[in-house]
């Protein structure tokens, strides 16, 4: 594997920056010795001193018991710090220094322990963090309720959200744009059911999925802070992401109070022929990885619709996809040998090929983020750690009251969550048939 320099640099930082931790770190009186004697030496002085313990009798060591090749024992380790007599040099702990507060020499060994000890002080242990496994058991209590409410959500037999049951005859309510293949529940019990998608809120990213099941336990969606005096969550509340196990995923705090989710624009991932004249938009590129190569465009289709909206330029179509989220699926009409195709493709982010978008980078350090992140009409922000699959599922206060409904993993230390009145007042769309889900919305 071949390195670039970006990385080489990286690196080379990282190897420095534990060097000066650990030269920080080593312990005044773990300096090497050397330095010392030799600058004792340089004086008049210390000549005198060293001549005068040279010519004085020493006595050899009692204690030591010579080993096979007629060495002591742990000279190698010790510098024969006992007072030994090491290839007929008498050494001793007077000669060293010791008694004067000179050290002997730092060893690659304990070189090795230094540098260690600096990096446990740089790098936390896991089990030390807010989503360690001693923190989020300290929750358990916290959660309890709420986790019998809450089920994991699987599609294609791989798990994609969680859900919280809003409904005790199967109504679940999980992320929208997570839902893929044929889908699943699996309930807190262990049983795991068949579910089908009966409402989608996409401006929420919401679905309301449901299951052949009855008398489950549901979550309570009632006002849960109309109680309190300041009547809403404050930035520093602590708050807890809740799955179906006794402990909570993760635990954070509030970061910002709700607010809006500004609009990014999707990109469709295709480039586009200038000079065609046609009505529509000619695809001579189709760039790898993005929705529109995984729905299926291909190089020399005609795009002549988007969600309906009829194509008659280039300018037009990238108006219309802009119009859209990263993480959003929309309906492209194509023409391609004559035939007019419908395919579905879920839109990306703009990008900058290269390595040079480093926000972008610096974003996802933390791991994976949602695709569907932005255009929210209103959001909190909290600090929980999640992965795209903890979202769809119940956020809680310390009270155990729910607050709301994780919405996506947004950066390294952000998260949205769709406050609990606003997941109150879209349920009954949900459910009664008014956001139906279109044939995009039903898991492929």
């Amino acid at each position: 594997m071949t390195l670039t320099s970006r990385t080489k640099n990286l690196l080379a930082l990282c190897a420095a920056f534990a060097m000066a931790v650990a030269f920080v770190a080593v312990p005044v009186e773990r300096c090497p010795a050397q330095t010392v004697e030799a600058a004792e030496s340089e004086s008049p002085e210390a000549e005198a001193l060293e001549a005068a313990e040279e010519s004085a009798p020493t006595q050899p060591s009692e204690d030591v018991e010579p080993a096979g090749d007629g060495s002591p024992e742990g000279a190698a380790d010790d510098g024969a710090a006992s007072g030994e007599e090491v290839d007929g040099v008498q050494e001793s702990t007077e000669e060293k220094g010791t008694e004067e507060g000179v050290p002997p020499a730092l060893s690659f060994g304990s070189l090795g322990d230094a540098i260690q000890g600096a990096l446990e002080r740089v790098w936390v242990p896991r089990s030390r963090l807010t989503s360690g496994p001693h923190v989020r058991s300290a929750f358990e209590e916290t959660v309890a309720e709420a986790s019998k409410a809450t089920v994991g959500v699987y599609g294609s037999g791989r798990r994609v959200a969680l859900g919280g049951v809003v409904g005790p005859d199967g109504w679940v309510l999980t992320k929208a744009s997570r839902l893929s293949g044929p889908l699943t529940c699996k309930l807190r019990d262990g049983r795991e059911l068949d579910a089908r998608v009966v409402g989608v809120d996409r401006e929420w990213d919401l679905a309301v999925i449901k299951i052949d099941a009855k008398g489950l336990d549901t979550l309570d969606l009632s006002s849960p802070v109309s109680s309190r005096s300041d009547s809403e969550l404050l930035p520093g509340d602590w708050v807890a992401t809740v799955g179906s196990g006794r402990a909570p995923v993760a635990v954070g705090v509030v970061s910002v109070a709700p607010r809006p989710i500004r609009h990014q624009r999707g990109v469709l991932g295709v480039r586009m022929d200038l000079g065609d004249g046609q009505s529509g938009a000619r695809i001579v590129e189709v760039y790898k990885g993005t929705g529109a190569d995984e729905a299926g465009v291909e190089s020399g289709d005609l795009i002549v619709a988007i969600e309906g909206v009829e194509i008659a330029s280039n300018e037009q179509l990238s108006s219309e996809v802009q119009r859209f989220n990263p993480g959003d699926q929309i309906a492209v009409a194509l023409v391609r040998e004559g035939r007019r195709l419908v395919v579905y493709a879920t839109l990306s982010e703009r990008f900058t090929p290269g390595p040079n978008n480093r926000s972008q980078l610096q974003n996802e350090m933390g791991g994976k983020l949602s695709r569907r992140r932005h255009g929210f009409p209103t959001a909190m922000q909290h600090d929980t750690v999640l992965r795209p699959i903890d979202c769809g599922g119940p956020l809680v206060d310390l009270d155990g009251r729910v607050v709301g409904f994780n919405l996506a993993r947004s950066g390294r230390t952000e998260s949205y969550a769709a406050p609990v009145d606003v997941v109150r007042d879209r349920l009954f769309d949900l459910m009664s048939g008014r956001l139906a889900p279109t044939p995009r919305d039903q898991p492929n």
